[in-house]
């Protein structure tokens, strides 16, 4: 759709053709592409959209407006990114001949064709009713469908304006949608896309004007409505809402190589060939580039660590995840793969009642911090017992053992791989976990006195706590307990401290294991100034 939208804008076949596969293979479109997620169909659809607009231009035929409103209505169904270019598209059409437009047949299909396209949300209530495996947000009645398209699920009432951004952390965040756009496409592409709007600004300043707008409103202005803090996890969460900026950008491309390869077609054909070369070795080199990252190929990260963590958990307890990536890998291998049906998730998006569990086990220590943001059920003091890739909560009790030693043997866990370039929230929380176990192994096995067998856990816990605050903090705290390599201990503590500054905001930190002050105590016990 992206090559049709380039041939719309009146271009050769080369141009767009080099312009949608420097798109194919741009890094966050691609990363979504080999993955079950809504922004590769929702980027389809934002193309066909805007390729209708273009034809309305053509020939004002009302058949392409209508068809303009049901892939919008149909597009808002899938994500609410396409919302913030219907607008553009909107004004767009009016521009173009608004008298057309507005004719009382054409506006009615317009109106009915856009509520035909979001009539798709109310199979939500008649799917919620038939008591599916995955219930998310579960929209049975009218108010919980207003309530999930509004997507009410993601807000924290009067929480989330006390922890909003403030005017640097939006500055940022579209800074980084600046960035993130050029890197896409691989700087010397996007130093040819910014050529191409130059020149589209000279004799197609109505589309660069309708693909800026587009651009402009899923980068900064969608940033100025979320209000959110800049973290890395928060701008890698943001990177694929700014796709339909990738695509205009990649529009903007095609006028470029378009301007290049006329100069190249003036200068004689061997000059038009090498134009030709240099741009695709171009496409190629970001292909090359965004490859390793987006390769999943042999990424079993996920179904591994929802196999350990499942394997980690007595038979008929709840799991009280507490994150998203605890809890959707499990919830995959339960309804996809029918592992552990024993095990019930904790949780009211995923439709637990309170039903009687053998024990409740998270994959995170429970800290004083965070049991006022738990369900109600569990806002009591509770006692972490290491127990595998996670812990058992359980009320204080006399003689509980909730040292290291209370780590119970379990069937060995898959040790991640490498991880991929770049930085991956996910990656780098999963591999944080098991760097976790492998401290608590070490530890267990120093107390017993088989000191080999701890240093070599304890060498697995350096190898992956990455970049992951509390994995470094944990093994620092360990290092000290059992004396061991006391010169790392102070620069783990320093790095995890300043990691938990860069990553961990108010809203992360609720479920985060890890607070400021725990941080702070054990520097001022390691004497750390």
């Amino acid at each position: 759709m992206t090559y049709l939208c380039g041939r719309e804008l009146k271009l050769g076949r080369a141009a767009p053709w080099l312009a949608a596969m420097a798109l194919a293979v741009s890094g966050v479109l691609w990363s979504q592409a080999v993955i079950a997620e809504v922004y590769t169909l929702n980027a389809f659809l934002m193309a066909l959209a805007l390729w209708l607009a273009l034809r309305w231009r053509d020939d004002r035929r009302r058949g392409w407006l209508w068809a303009l409103s049901l892939t919008v209505g149909l597009g808002m169904t899938n994500h609410h990114l396409l919302a913030l270019a219907a607008a553009p598209l909107a004004v767009w059409v009016l521009a173009v001949d608004w008298r057309a437009a507005l004719r009382p047949a054409t506006a009615a299909g317009c109106v009915a064709l856009l509520l035909a396209g979001l009539s798709v949300y109310a199979y939500l209530p008649l799917r919620a009713r038939a008591n599916p495996p995955v219930n998310w947000n579960n929209p049975a009645t009218l108010a919980g469908v207003i309530h999930h398209i509004r997507r009410d699920v993601y807000a924290v009432g009067e929480e989330k304006i006390r922890q909003s951004g403030g005017a640097k952390d939006l500055a940022r965040h579209v800074g980084h949608a600046a960035l993130a756009s050029a890197g896409a496409l691989g700087w010397p592409l996007a130093a040819l896309a910014l050529a191409g709007a130059v020149l589209m600004a000279r004799r197609r300043r109505g589309v660069l004007l309708l693909t800026a707008a587009i651009a402009l409103l899923n980068t900064a202005v969608l940033n100025a409505i979320l209000k959110e803090p800049y973290s890395p996890s928060w701008a890698y969460v943001h990177d694929v809402y700014y796709i339909p900026a990738h695509m205009m950008a990649a529009l903007w491309l095609a006028w470029g190589a378009e301007a290049a390869l006329a100069w190249g077609a003036r200068a004689g054909r061997p000059w038009r060939a090498a134009v030709a070369a240099a741009l695709a070795l171009c496409v190629a080199g970001t292909a090359a580039w965004h490859w390793r990252a987006n390769d999943r190929g042999r990424d079993w990260l996920a179904r591994r660590f929802a196999v350990d963590l499942l394997n980690s958990i007595p038979r008929g307890g709840g799991l009280l995840a507490l994150t998203d990536e605890g809890t959707f890998p499990v919830v995959y291998m339960q309804v996809v793969e029918g592992a552990r049906p024993d095990v019930q998730i904790i949780s009211d998006m995923f439709g637990w009642h309170g039903q009687p569990i053998s024990s409740v086990f998270c994959e995170v220590p429970v800290e004083p911090h965070m049991i006022p943001h738990l369900p109600p059920a569990f806002r009591r003091d509770l006692v972490s017992v290491p127990h595998g890739l996670g812990f058992l909560l359980r009320l204080p009790t006399a003689g509980l053992d909730a040292s290291w030693n209370a780590l119970q043997p379990l069937p060995a866990v898959h040790w991640p791989a490498p991880p991929r370039p770049g930085f991956d929230p996910f990656t780098q929380y999963v591999r944080g976990l098991y760097a976790g176990y492998a401290a608590r192994l070490g530890a267990r096995e120093l107390a017993a006195g088989r000191r080999e067998a701890g240093e070599q856990a304890l060498v697995r816990a350096a190898e992956f706590k990455g970049d992951d605050p509390y994995a470094n903090w944990l093994l620092a705290v360990v290092y000290g307990r059992f004396g061991l390599r006391p010169e790392e201990v102070r620069p783990l503590l320093r790095r995890a401290l300043t990691l938990y500054d860069r990553q961990i905001d108010a809203v992360t930190a609720r479920y985060y294991p890890l607070s400021r002050p725990m941080i702070l105590q054990s520097l001022q016990a390691s004497g750390a100034n």
